[in-house]
């Protein structure tokens, strides 16, 4: 029989796991289409369609050079459609080449504009650790007395649990790992 509980637990941690995953995957998704679609604009290639996701639409926008801007509903991709970007196994018909399409700029300006993707990736990893380990910062553990043991020569010179070790020898101490530093230093002299 169906055990509704663990079903039911199932479900939300399903949810709360798959939709936070698909946000971060559509905002990366974001970035790298972006990416190309900038640096497009930058070689002054037309651009027909920016697209994240697959399948159906949910929602679409044109802009003012009439890019059309569009969501779908599978979140696991997306594209940035060229004017003149023909079927990628077929050779692309110099003749009808127009003076904005992608194959009628130079293999810089096309090689630029397809690497722009993953350059707009990387970026945005900088960008989101820079913000993490200035939100964060660095760990660091506190000189806090946790434990002593019975008969050592922390309990006999008078140290006790929670106690914050500020200074050893009127050498300031920061950090735990200042502690064996100074210690070190002072047991050489």
């Amino acid at each position: 029989m169906l055990d509704l509980v663990n079903f039911s637990s199932l479900s939300y941690n399903f949810l709360i796991y798959t939709i936070p995953f698909l946000f971060v995957l559509t905002a990366v998704v974001f970035f790298h289409e972006l990416g190309h679609f900038v640096i497009a604009r930058l070689n002054r290639v037309d651009v027909e369609t920016f697209s994240v996701g697959f399948g159906r639409e949910i929602f679409s926008t044109y802009d003012k050079k009439g890019t059309k801007w569009k969501m779908c509903w599978i979140p696991l991709g997306g594209y940035v459609k060229f004017v003149d970007d023909a079927d990628p196994t077929s050779k692309a018909d110099k003749d009808k080449l127009s003076e904005n399409g992608f194959h009628s700029k130079s293999i810089l300006q096309r090689s630029s504009i397809v690497s722009a993707g993953p350059i707009a990736n990387f970026i945005l990893a900088l960008v989101i650790f820079t913000f993490l380990y200035t939100v964060n910062g660095k760990t660091t553990i506190l000189p806090v007395i946790e434990s002593i043991e019975e008969s050592s020569p922390a309990m006999n010179g008078g140290l006790k649990v929670d106690d914050v070790i500020i200074s050893i020898d009127e050498v300031p101490i920061n950090k735990f790992g200042d502690i064996p530093r100074v210690i070190q230093k002072k047991k050489d002299q």
